[in-house]
């Protein structure tokens, strides 16, 4: 029965180690996207300043 009580117990630490890096990975995720989009953001107004630079010019 010890055995038993003692698997259940390490079964309950994997379970709590997985949802800890479950979350830390989901951290990181939404921390990745959001440098994405700041990226793509500047992009689009990089891209935007040319676009009127040319009208400017014509």
């Amino acid at each position: 029965m010890d055995d038993l009580a003692a698997m259940d117990a390490r079964i309950q630490m994997v379970n709590d180690d997985n949802t800890f890096l479950r979350k830390q990975l989901q951290g990181k995720n939404e921390q990745f996207l959001q440098q994405v989009i700041i990226i793509l953001k500047v992009f689009l107004m990089i891209q935007k300043n040319k676009t009127l630079k040319k009208e400017f010019d014509q």
